[in-house]
């Protein structure tokens, strides 16, 4: 009868705006993440592929901590230019899907490279802060931390130059948590300082050899301003540094 089909149809449409209703009214859900397990692994910076390398800097954009001595374009380039090859990439992902974190490493102990990683730092590396997905600090922390405890990695790993911020606080928590993983060495600095001394010779205590270094120096730019530097160096800086 067309009486009941016109109810029939009606009924499914109530139904159906019924349920889009319901689901407007749902809160928007996250887009969903690959929660297998992390894992932890080494790469030779000259192994990176192109697909690593791109995670990587995808990685470095969305890091809890910038640190752009980290980010690929100056750490895997100092790492070519410096000729560190027991220098390796500290990575924590999940398996075919994105970086968690990461940090280049060295062994600190050649004789036993399993003993005791730490953090590859060079002469022109002022930060040692690791390049850490801003969503997921703990998972990283605890993922470092348990290859610590099950020594998958090596016995001890030595962080230099961590800033204070989330990704220390996560592995401080971290290892609160484990019971077999704990800090043997912790050193903190406020921030850069000189310390002074009753007298102006600051050269004194050094060694011969640096002494040396120093006074051959100290030629070279008296003979690159074609005259002789009559005041300290620790002088000249000051009014430098008054004069801007």
């Amino acid at each position: 009868m067309p009486g009941t089909a016109s109810l029939d149809v009606d009924s499914v449409e109530l139904r159906d705006r019924a349920r889009f209703e319901r689901r407007a009214a749902r809160p928007e859900l996250p887009p969903t993440r690959d929660r297998r397990p992390p894992r932890m692994r080494f790469v030779a910076f000259g192994d990176l592929s192109r697909a690593e390398l791109r995670a990587w800097e995808e990685l470095a954009e969305r890091a809890a901590e910038p640190n752009p001595f980290f980010e690929p374009g100056f750490a895997a380039t100092a790492a070519r230019t410096l000729g560190a090859a027991e220098a390796r990439l500290l990575v924590v992902d999940q398996e075919g899907g994105e970086w968690i974190g990461c940090m280049p490493v060295r062994p600190l102990q050649r004789r036993s490279p399993r003993l005791a990683l730490g953090t590859w730092k060079h002469c022109y590396s002022f930060l040692g802060t690791p390049l850490v997905d801003r969503d997921r600090v703990e998972e990283f922390a605890r993922t470092l931390v348990a290859a610590v405890e099950n020594r998958t990695a090596s016995r001890f790993l030595f962080l230099r130059d961590v800033d204070e911020g989330p990704v220390l606080a996560a592995l401080r928590e971290a290892i609160a948590g484990s019971g077999k993983v704990g800090v043997a060495f912790e050193r903190s600095f406020e921030r850069a300082a000189v310390e002074r001394r009753p007298d102006a010779d600051y050269t004194s205590r050094l060694k011969s050899g640096r002494r040396k270094r120093l006074r051959g120096r100290k030629r070279k730019l008296e003979k690159a301003v074609d005259g002789e530097l009559q005041k300290p160096l620790l002088e000249l800086c000051e009014q430098y540094a008054s004069a801007i």
